[in-house]
């Protein structure tokens, strides 16, 4: 269970994102980046409004088996799931659609039995997860011909504006928060886990705002490398496997080291370092590597 929970973690699209964009299909990718961050912005803010405590912040007789520190409606791995995986079942058919269909289920389930979430959490990040997909679906053509027809500049400076709106909604989402939680809640998360000082953590903004910064980084990248002609994904085992031992040495390190030395706090200085830095993080996927793959002969 916690093997298929992590299916429908931010980190893992973060991992499997880059294998996708240098050695299948980068136009999908893009998609999918896209959908997923929308998806974590919209999933933080609605979380903030609700702010409902989970299983093991209200019973000590609720024994979780992973931790969590944020607030548990709706489920952000329910939601995430339904819209990367629902987006990726749209292009396949027949059993593949089956299979992602099912791990979209999976990972939902996963969440009740490893005693993070409520069922109405689950149910609740299906739908909305399912209602994003579809406006995503309905929208995409129409965002995507406005993209198109702007020039270099203009394209990043969407890219920008576009990343910023995903902070911002959390913002704004934030402003129904209560002074505080109820204390009871942090006291039996830290019971849960007694080893995890950073357990009770529901107000954390480093997760959307560093996702953020890796959609501007990706997307200002991507408008580069068109202008650049573009890469082509084309290529042999050996040649796609370095590239994702080359590219994912740096993006991963990147990453790690930013969750090091740049940790998600609430401190303004923090923050604008994190995005920054994954801004960096994401030029290098749809830029940098391309580029250096090329070069290499790659």
């Amino acid at each position: 269970m916690v093997a298929i929970s992590a299916m429908g973690t931010e980190v893992f699209f973060l991992m499997l994102l880059p294998f996708l964009y240098w050695c299948v299909n980068p136009r999908l990718t893009a998609r999918l980046g896209v959908a997923i961050s929308l998806s974590a912005s919209l999933m933080v803010t609605l979380k903030f409004l609700f702010h409902a405590p989970r299983p093991f912040w209200i019973s000590a007789e609720v024994r979780p088996a992973q931790s969590e520190s944020s607030y548990s409606f709706p489920s952000g791995h329910a939601q995430n799931a339904a819209v990367f995986w629902g987006l990726w079942a749209q292009q396949t058919s027949g059993w593949e659609r089956g299979l992602t269909i099912s791990l979209i289920c999976l990972i939902g389930f996963s969440r009740l039995q490893l005693g993070v979430h409520f069922p109405l959490d689950v149910l609740a990040g299906w739908a909305v997860g399912g209602i994003l997909l579809l406006a995503f679906l309905h929208w995409e053509k129409s965002l995507a011909h406005v993209w198109r027809n702007r020039t270099l500049p203009g394209q990043i400076l969407l890219a920008l504006l576009a990343s910023l709106a995903l902070i911002a909604l959390p913002l704004l989402g934030g402003l129904a928060l209560p002074p505080e939680d109820p204390p009871g809640w942090a006291i039996l998360a830290a019971q849960a886990f007694p080893a995890n000082l950073a357990i009770y953590h529901p107000r954390d903004l480093g997760g959307v705002v560093g996702l953020a910064g890796v959609l501007f980084g990706f997307l200002a990248g991507w408008a580069l490398l068109r202008r650049q002609g573009g890469f082509v994904v084309v290529g042999l085992f050996r040649q796609k496997a370095l590239r994702v031992l080359l590219g994912m040495a740096v993006s991963g390190g990147g990453y790690f080291a930013v969750q090091v030395f740049l940790p998600g706090d609430a401190v303004v200085t923090l923050l604008v370092g994190r995005y920054l830095a994954l801004a960096a993080v994401g030029l290098w996927i749809s830029w940098g590597a391309p580029l250096v793959f090329r070069r290499l002969r790659l």
